[in-house]
């Protein structure tokens, strides 16, 4: 069972952990709340804390569970959720305080809502521009790279105010562009890499797929790639020392990966989700032998 909390701060944001856009989500709070607030972050493998008596807000993230939504509602003076994932869709909107626009980030929709008055940061168009992978924006690969360097679990949120107030400086900024633009020639090689040399056929879900096993860092763009050589979608897993993820990504509109992912107690997006699995556990795929093919 999760662990009580039992710090006296009367509201409490809760954030997709460990996600550049939930991070930016509770940045915006941050800088509406500054630190009178409790900040925790949350992963869809961990039980949602014990709170009681509290104003929550739940940012990028809301819980598939109805018995977590009832409890955190019925033991707490208000529940806020602000969220743009489409496997959660009805989780959220069952909160009758919600913000819900797949067409924006967590981070955008949580700055809108907590800064109203305030220009979108350009950190955050650019959180956005990936997290929707819509590439709409000049530089977004190499400018997140160097966000990227940051571990999320050991940042404060001031070094994003030091990263927003550079992204607004012109020179500052072709800094970003410029060592970014090394990581990005390195990463297209770790990407090539993966895709040519540890992929597999499998049969998954009754779907004929590439899997490939490859960092968190690559998920993205190796299941990109797979997905657009052998559509409708791919799957690329990584493990840590509790779990297996299993991340999917989908080539266009064609298939909805949630439908494998909420399956399984994930979520996410039409073109890309993950759910995840106890260490140990067998691959849920039977890879397909050459003379099987």
């Amino acid at each position: 069972m999760a662990e009580p909390i039992t710090k006296n701060k009367d509201i409490v944001v809760m954030y997709h952990g460990n996600c550049p856009d939930g991070f930016t989500a509770a940045w915006a709070a941050w800088k509406k709340f500054g630190d009178d607030v409790e900040y925790i972050p949350l992963h869809r493998y961990l039980e949602i804390p014990q709170i009681k008596n509290r104003i929550i807000y739940m940012l990028d993230y809301c819980p598939n569970n109805k018995a977590d939504l009832d409890r955190l509602q019925a033991e707490n003076k208000k529940l806020i959720v602000i969220d743009h994932h489409i496997s959660e869709a009805e989780s959220i909107k069952s909160v009758p305080e919600h913000v819900f626009d797949v067409n924006h980030s967590g981070a955008v929709l949580s700055w809108k809502y907590f800064c109203p008055d305030q220009p979108i940061p350009t950190l955050a168009l650019y959180i956005e521009d990936r997290d929707l992978w819509n590439w709409k924006l000049s530089n977004t690969k190499e400018i997140l790279n160097i966000t990227d360097l940051h571990d999320l679990k050991a940042t404060d949120f001031s070094v994003w105010d030091s990263i927003a107030v550079d992204l607004d400086n012109d020179l500052k900024k072709q800094e970003y562009i410029k060592k970014g633009s090394a990581i990005q020639q390195f990463r297209e090689i770790v990407v090539q890499n993966i895709v040519d040399n540890q992929t597999q056929l499998v049969l998954f879900e009754g779907h004929e797929v590439y899997a490939a096993n490859a960092p968190r860092y690559f998920v993205s763009e190796v299941g990109n790639a797979l997905a657009t050589k052998k559509p409708p979608f791919a799957v690329v897993w990584s493990s840590t020392a509790e779990k297996i993820v299993i991340s999917m990504r989908a080539s266009g509109d064609a298939f909805d990966v949630t439908t494998i992912a909420k399956k399984y107690g994930g979520g996410g997006h039409k073109a890309a989700g993950s759910y995840s699995i106890p260490i140990g556990t067998p691959l849920p795929w039977k890879v397909i032998k050459e003379d099987e093919k």
